[in-house]
């Protein structure tokens, strides 16, 4: 039948009596208020047998013989309504996003704007000098006072729920679910439910169906403009060339004979290497990374350098030095490494590792899967001989990847977690159940104690009536002894509270790693069941000679987010076996003293709290001695360090890299290639340094990246 001739049957179909009449006479607002009204009324005679003879194959073929039939207008006016309501709630959380990141801009121009206007010719300031490579120019530095003591870092607490649990340990009560990808219905008459005594761990298809808006969202080309708190309050004095810092974005010389306050620097310790990440992303793009996306010391924090380890104390110190390859004759690099000790593993109870790995849309946001990936390679390493691991994997929908290996088959093991890959949306109740499930077969003497152990980003996006069902099924979960320890890989900066309150609520633990490095030791932790605390409160401070040195700069460490009105915290904990660098440039008197600086390190003890306690200190000189007198001659940690930042120093298009005339990207980026090449055989047994090795090669290759790029 056509589409003229179903028109004019239907066109002849008379309408119930009075009912035209009572639907203009109620308020109806959406489509579900139609359907309520017109569900009890019964169709025309012989309505039903007409429509069922027309030969329609299927709903598409229905669709397209109703396309032309006119709608009335107060029913086109509703949908169209609704509709609407629809697109914008669709829309919602993007434009939340977009108004986040224009008051962020705002507020940033706003800022950089009065501080321009304190740099305008014609104001009272002391004249002064700025060092460009070996020329100086007129300079205006600002003459306020000025402090390198930053503030210390407020302790984030995480929120955790009451300990009466007594709402959340109730029976739970499961929607009777048609498929394994049903909804949870939060209604209270939704459907017929099951017996409250039904044991959660037990019934593998119910589970309650959890998934979020934010893998509908493309990750934004720039993280959102909020005040992020990072790199160093750098000085208000004469001669600290601050005018240089804010057109530059780098760090300047500044001789520490001309102020008390230049001859000390404070660097901050606790640096993520997320730019770094950032640029292997593009450059696996063959793209080079925008240059004010690179932060170089994010850079330095990639590596291993292989630091000695400290024999009795807890931190220890490495100092070494040698010619710069940025700054060519006449200036060197001073080199300070912080290293944490190191716990020979003790032996600890089996354990059997549910890892349940979230591999939605958002996981692939700042190389966050690939972090997985990384630090999974190195998880057989914690391991004891009677350690067992299963690896789940869930999006919308879960997936049981190995179930039960041991040590001796972590081949298998590293080839799913090679496999995984980011896509589709979150369903955490699917990822939930189906560990659990996994985790209740392993359960009982003679088996190894069961650690579920949930990776995400925390971008659950979770309503209440939602959350608190899933506090259900994780406390039930807790009560047949099985814990849920939590890894935040989300990169905000404060921590989130549904995830700590659902490790609560699992009687786990909740860890946050923004890197591979930090992963691992949570790992570790929850395999061993051990802090892996080091040291808490570290603090570094170099204190310069003037006499010997006539002029340094912080490689590193600017603090560019609001024209550094929010520096970063000094203080840094470390964990076992983690190390920090801190890479200075400086030019040396020909003559004078030996000493060159003094180095004071101090943090307190993990087991110990801070409040009436003396700090642990280690104090080290630096002399002319530790500055070798060629490349080669340098130790391996500073060559490896020397060729990381200068590669970081190239991509950031730093004026102290290509002052030299004719000197383009691309052949910058070969002479760090030629760098590394002469460096320390040793160095290419570091898997960190090889694969920044080879990234060198790929940014030889690549072009600009496109400020469009997504991040």
């Amino acid at each position: 039948m056509t589409e003229p001739n179903l028109d004019y049957e239907l066109c002849d179909v008379p309408l119930p009596s009075g009912l035209l009449a009572r639907l203009r006479a109620l308020p109806l607002i959406d489509d579900e208020g139609l359907d309520e009204v017109i569900r009890d009324i019964s169709l025309p005679h012989g309505m039903l047998d007409r429509l069922q003879a027309i030969p329609l194959a299927d709903d598409d073929g229905l669709d397209e013989a109703l396309r032309n039939v006119p709608v009335p207008a107060r029913l086109e006016s509703s949908w169209q309504g609704r509709r609407k309501r629809r697109d914008r709630a669709r829309h919602a959380s993007r434009m939340a996003l977009a108004a986040s990141l224009f008051i962020g801009i705002t507020l940033t121009l706003g800022s950089a704007i009065l501080i321009s206007r304190a740099f305008k010719p014609g104001s009272k300031q002391a004249a002064g000098t700025s060092f460009v490579g070996n020329e100086r120019k007129p300079d205006v530095p600002l003459e306020s006072s000025w402090s390198m003591q930053a503030d210390e870092a407020a302790n984030s607490s995480v929120p955790s729920k009451p300990d009466d649990l007594a709402a959340i340990a109730a029976p739970i009560d499961f929607a009777r679910l048609d498929g394994p990808t049903s909804a949870f219905d939060n209604s209270p008459a939704a459907s017929p439910m099951l017996p409250a005594q039904v044991d959660l761990l037990a019934r593998q298809a119910a589970h309650v169906s959890v998934t979020n808006n934010w893998d509908d969202l493309p990750e934004l080309p720039t993280r959102v403009a909020n005040p992020v708190p990072h790199g160093l309050d750098w000085p208000l004095v004469a001669e600290s060339h601050r005018a240089f810092l804010i057109k530059y974005g780098v760090h300047p010389f500044v001789t520490p004979a001309a102020h008390s306050r230049l001859q000390t620097c404070q660097v901050p310790l606790a640096v993520d290497p997320a730019s770094y990440e950032l640029a292997r992303r593009y450059v696996e793009r063959n793209e080079l990374p925008p240059a004010d996306r690179i932060r170089t010391e994010e850079f330095l924090a990639a590596v291993d350098y292989k630091f000695p380890e400290p024999k009795q104390r807890d931190l220890g110190l490495t100092i070494s030095g040698g010619p710069s390859p940025i700054g060519g004759e006449g200036f060197c690099l001073l080199q300070v490494g912080v290293q944490a000790r190191r716990t020979t593993e003790e032996h600890h109870a089996p354990v059997h590792l549910v890892l349940l790995v979230d591999t939605s849309t958002s996981m692939r946001w700042g190389s966050r899967i690939e972090i997985v990936r990384r630090a999974m390679h190195d998880l057989p390493q914690s391991l004891g001989p009677d350690d067992r691991i299963s690896l789940v994997a869930f999006n919308q929908a879960a997936h049981v990847l190995i179930e039960n290996v041991g040590p001796g088959e972590m081949d298998e093991f590293i080839a799913a977690v090679d496999s995984l890959a980011a896509e589709g949306s979150t369903n955490l109740g699917s990822g939930l159940s189906e560990a659990y499930t996994l985790a209740r077969t392993r359960l009982g003497a003679g088996h190894p104690a069961i650690r579920v152990v949930l990776l995400t980003d925390g971008l659950l996006d979770l309503d209440p009536p939602t959350a608190q069902q899933v506090e259900q099924q994780v406390t039930q979960a807790a009560s047949h002894d099985l814990p849920l320890h939590l890894i935040d890989l989300g990169q905000q900066k404060d921590a989130d509270p549904e995830m700590a309150a659902m490790a609560h609520s699992g009687r786990g633990t909740v860890h946050r790693a923004v890197s591979a490095d930090q992963l691992r030791s949570a790992m570790r932790e929850i395999v061993t069941g051990r802090s892996q605390l080091a040291a808490r409160g570290a603090r570094l401070q170099v204190n310069f000679n003037p006499k010997t040195v006539l002029e340094y700069r912080l490689i590193g460490h600017e603090s560019g987010d609001w024209a550094g009105l929010l520096p970063g915290a000094v203080e840094a904990d470390f964990r076992e076996g983690q190390s920090a660098t801190a890479l200075f440039e400086v030019r040396l008197a020909p003559d004078g003293p030996q000493n060159l600086a003094t180095v004071d390190l101090t943090w307190y003890s993990p087991d110990t709290s801070r409040a009436g306690k003396a700090a642990e200190r280690v104090r080290s000189p630096v002399e002319r001695k530790d500055i070798a007198a060629s490349f080669a001659k340098s130790a391996p940690w500073l060559q490896e360090a020397a060729v990381v930042a200068y590669t970081a120093e190239v991509l950031r298009r730093s004026p102290f890299v290509f002052r030299r005339q004719g000197l383009n990207v691309s052949a910058a980026l070969f002479r760090g290639f030629e760098l590394a090449g002469q460096a320390d055989s040793r160095l290419n047994q570091i898997p960190s340094f090889a694969e920044f090795f080879s990234l060198i090669g790929q940014e030889i290759k690549a072009h600009p990246a496109r400020r469009a790029a997504k991040e």
